[in-house]
């Protein structure tokens, strides 16, 4: 034993030895890729602060991009600190820098070859990237834009008029040219005798202008504004402050029908954190308006009112100056003690007194101290009551305990994995609703700088809004198993999620172009004889299952079975692409047992999942074939003129339905393959996407637009969609 005991002693050091000297050979070899100063480079971007990540590695010599796998904030400080910008009050680590900074005039100058550092991490402290870990250096090919890395590095000096600090333009809503540079046609272009062109926006909907992260130190900020046209116009402005909520904090806000004057606003602002400025512009009532602001400066002294010394910002709050009026705010979270308007007066002085924003948090002190003395007592009964239950049912006790521990994997609190993809719910703005389930709410909503975006994005939001355990339990799943999905075309991605407070959110991709059974609805041939209607062609049907088929292999692989797979639940965008949505009833395995009772899509699903419970990927290779019958019919429910019960006696009977009147052949061969009895005759997902595949390379057409006219009930009653958080479609109604 002691012999065997020595024998490991020695390999274990020498192994340790041997390695310790190899690394520090490696990290020798890999210190003269990165260098300070003149080493790396930000080329493409507008300004020295942003653009594309280049190193020069000295090895070939060449510059070299840097995949952006394992790319994030830490990684974009180092950078902005090698290159000089060590007062960046943001810097944000661009995915896919060569599509936000193309290059000019469409010529490529995209290095050949890439130099990936494996699993670069650092801590955003060091000097340069040279100080940072990794695991080496491998020579690696992006070849693809959406694979470089970039950065940009905010300082906070914004000059407005040479745009060069990160400003950044959208339409939020309807038809709209966007905040652009180029001047209005009446009044000049520029409000003062200074340079620059005026920002302007000419819309039928609305846009918004948004500045980068800004200093705290900022006291006053003026700006010169103008409206333009026959429309009734709007034009907010709001700050975001970090960490605090977006919403109820708009500052100043004009709306009307404005002489073609130039006017002058000044915001006194008293916050203690960066910021950033949102310049929303709007036509309310009316069209071709035109909304200008021009001369945005900043200033680390207070506003001054036209008679009266300036006044001090309160702490949380700020001022608004409208000539001799001004206007006082708190931000979310605080409240004013005094009234919110002061007036300065002839003699220099102001009206009123000074106010503070105070915590609300502070006016419950009591309240909660009641509270807590409530549930003290209430946990002390509840103590007596477990014991005197544990005494009298033993094996209640031990259900209690499963019961507990699978609400622990599914608890409230969001799991370690997923803290990445928390997000803050003060950056989610909630628009209309577009749906409601048995657990919860879809809405969609704007949500600002999520997955790597700089400006608002739109997403659809899953709102929980009951508190059982099984809507918790059915929530979480849905999140974990969404988690381990990457980005499909043909699958709609996970984006966010909030479960630090309630109510829980789930913030997924949004599709504009609706459902796949939607859009099928509305194009049947016969719904509008007068041939309004929108028209589909047979390589776009074709096209939509091949789609699906595409999405539902890449399930399978990552062991996912849908279980609930249907047109309603395949959203298409506005570019006709088809995607896989609504996980809830979803499950990750090679295969699952139903083990509670549940409502059920029945006319979709296989006989080994109606009847025995149980449900694989080649059960939804089953309800895969229902869907082309759905595809075939433009959207019509299956087994028509059946109820579900019917529909599952038939089925146990053997029964398929027949060839749809306008299905060629091949189609319906491939539907009868996928409702073979046995799961293992039936073809794999990845079978059916070559099927298909094939077909379209040859020209053939499946389809002959037009419609069986045999009669079904428009009352069947729907399978219901029930056992998953919200069983909604996903989308913005949109005229076809």
């Amino acid at each position: 034993m002691l012999h065997n005991f020595f024998h490991v002693y020695v390999v274990k050091t020498l192994h340790q030895f041997f390695h310790s000297i190899l690394r520090h050979l490696y990290s020798y070899h890999n210190y003269s890729l990165y260098k300070v100063g003149d080493k790396i480079r930000l080329p493409r971007g507008p300004s020295p602060r942003e653009g594309v990540v280049e190193v020069w590695h000295d090895m070939h010599p060449v510059w070299s991009r840097i995949c952006h796998r394992d790319w994030d904030t830490n990684d974009a400080k180092v950078v902005c600190r090698q290159l000089g910008f060590t007062r960046a009050v943001e810097t944000v680590a661009v995915l896919g820098a060569d599509l936000r900074y193309p290059p000019p005039n469409g010529t490529d100058d995209s290095p050949d070859t890439h130099y990936w550092p494996q699993t670069l991490h650092c801590a955003g402290t060091e000097a340069s990237l040279s100080d940072c870990p990794h695991g080496g250096w491998n020579i690696h090919n992006c070849s693809k834009p959406s694979e470089s890395a970039g950065v940009f590095c905010n300082t906070g000096d914004c000059d407005f008029d040479s745009h060069s600090c990160g400003y950044h333009q959208y339409c939020k809503v309807g038809s709209c040219q966007g905040w652009g540079r180029r001047p209005p046609p009446i009044p000049p272009a520029n409000s003062t005798a200074g340079s620059g062109q005026c920002m302007a926006t000419n819309v039928s909907g609305s846009a918004q202008l948004v500045s980068p992260f800004l200093h705290s130190s900022t006291r006053c900020m003026e700006f010169a504004y103008f409206m333009h046209g026959n429309a009734t116009m709007r034009l907010a402005v709001r700050l975001w402050v970090d960490s605090l909520p977006a919403e109820g904090n708009a500052l100043w806000m004009m709306s009307g029908k404005l002489k073609d004057d130039w006017h002058v606003a000044r915001i006194g602002i008293g916050v203690d954190k960066n910021f950033q400025v949102m310049f929303d512009g709007e036509v309310i009532d009316g069209s071709d308006g035109i909304v200008a602001i021009d001369n945005v400066t900043l200033s680390d002294s207070p506003c001054q009112a036209r008679k009266c010394s300036d006044l001090p910002v309160p702490a949380h709050g700020y001022v608004m100056y409208d000539g001799d009026a001004a206007h006082y705010g708190c931000w979310p979270g605080y409240q004013l003690l005094q009234p919110s308007n002061r007036t300065c007066l002839g003699n220099g002085n102001w009206t009123g007194d000074a106010t503070v924003c105070q915590g609300r948090s502070e006016d419950y002190v009591p309240l909660i101290a009641g509270v807590a003395v409530s549930v003290f007592l209430l946990a002390a009964i509840g103590g007596t009551i477990y014991k005197l239950h544990r005494r009298q049912n033993r094996h209640l006790i031990a259900a209690s305990r499963r019961e507990r521990a699978e609400q622990n994997e599914y608890g409230r609190e969001c799991p370690r994995r997923l803290r990445p993809l928390e997000f803050s719910r003060d950056r989610i703005t909630l628009g209309r609703q577009l749906g409601k389930g048995q657990y919860g709410v879809v809405y969609k909503a704007e949500a600002w700088q999520i997955a790597g975006s700089r400006t608002c994005t739109n997403v659809a939001v899953k709102q929980l809004i009951l508190s059982s355990s099984d809507a918790y339990m059915t929530f979480h799943k849905e999140l974990l198993l969404m988690e381990g999905l990457e980005q499909h075309p043909n699958v709609v991605s996970l984006l966010g999620c909030c479960t630090r407070e309630e109510p829980f959110y789930l913030i997924l991709e949004f599709v504009s172009g609706g459902s796949l059974q939607s859009l099928l609805r509305k194009s049947q041939p016969d719904e509008d004889p007068g041939g309004a209607g929108t028209e589909l062609t047979n390589s776009e049907l074709t096209k939509f299952a091949m789609d699906v088929a595409r999405g539902m292999a890449y399930l399978a692989s990552k062991k996912i079975i849908h279980r609930d797979l249907a047109s309603r639940n395949v959203l298409v965008t506005d570019d006709r692409v088809s995607k896989v949505s609504d996980f809830g009833m979803s499950r990750r395995g090679e295969e699952y047992e139903r083990t509670t009772e549940v409502p059920l899509p029945v006319r979709w699903m296989a006989p080994e999942s109606l009847f025995e419970g149980k449900y694989t990927s080649r059960s939804d290779v089953w309800s895969f074939g229902v869907l082309l019958w759905e595809i075939v019919m433009f959207g019509k429910t299956p087994y028509p003129g059946m109820t579900n019960h019917e529909v599952r006696d038939r089925i146990k009977d053997g029964y398929r339905m027949d060839r749809p009147r306008n299905c060629e052949d091949h189609m319906y061969d491939l539907m009868t393959t996928c409702w073979a009895e046995d799961p293992e005759d039936r073809p794999d997902f990845s079978g059916i996407v070559l099927n298909l595949e094939n077909e379209m390379e040859e020209k053939m057409d499946y389809f002959v637009l037009g419609i069986d006219n045999e009669g079904m009930t428009s009352d069947e009653s729907q399978d219901s969609r029930s056992n998953k958080m919200v069983s909604v479609i996903i989308h913005e109604e949109t005229k076809l």
